[in-house]
């Protein structure tokens, strides 16, 4: 993580926001603009909810030759808290890039930052496309982070 800390460091302008990527298990540290904050390995869920609530986006780094068929409930939280993400090509979680609401990065710092920076510069586009997403999965899927993000998906029609 700190080599993609780097990358994406390199690539931020002045006038770029800083940015926080909150990694599990991982020790805090700084390159430039890039702050990487420590969680905890293993969240509670309030510290889980939490974490969500004032994500942004996620990192989804799956190991693309696990996850080449194997799916992930993070993704799936990813969606239905409305959050764009960032995944590994060569995984599953490709599946779940639906409607402008993820970016694909090959498994290397550099494409990982770009694919970041990308997901900076568009934020709004797929800030959007991701609620979008969200909802059409939520009239579907009645639990997990649906309910807990605060949607009362219920009173959704259409």
């Amino acid at each position: 993580m700190n080599a993609t800390a780097q990358a994406l460091a390199a690539k931020l302008n002045a006038h770029d926001p800083d940015v926080v990527l909150r990694v599990q298990g991982h020790p805090s540290s700084r390159a430039g603009k890039v702050r990487i904050e420590a969680l905890p390995l293993h969240l509670d869920p309030d510290e889980y909810i939490l974490s969500w609530k004032q994500a942004h986006a996620a990192l989804l780094l799956h190991d693309p030759a696990v996850y080449a068929i194997r799916g992930s409930g993070v993704v799936c939280d990813a969606i239905s808290s409305s959050r764009p993400f960032v995944f590994l090509s060569g995984s599953s979680l490709s599946d779940w890039n639906v409607g402008c609401n993820a970016l694909e990065a090959t498994p290397s710092p550099h494409a990982i930052a770009q694919a970041i920076v990308e997901l900076l510069n568009g934020y709004e586009t797929f800030a959007e496309a991701s609620a979008t997403v969200a909802s059409t999965v939520a009239r579907h899927v009645e639990v997990g982070m649906v309910t807990v993000m605060g949607r009362d998906t219920a009173r959704e029609t259409g």
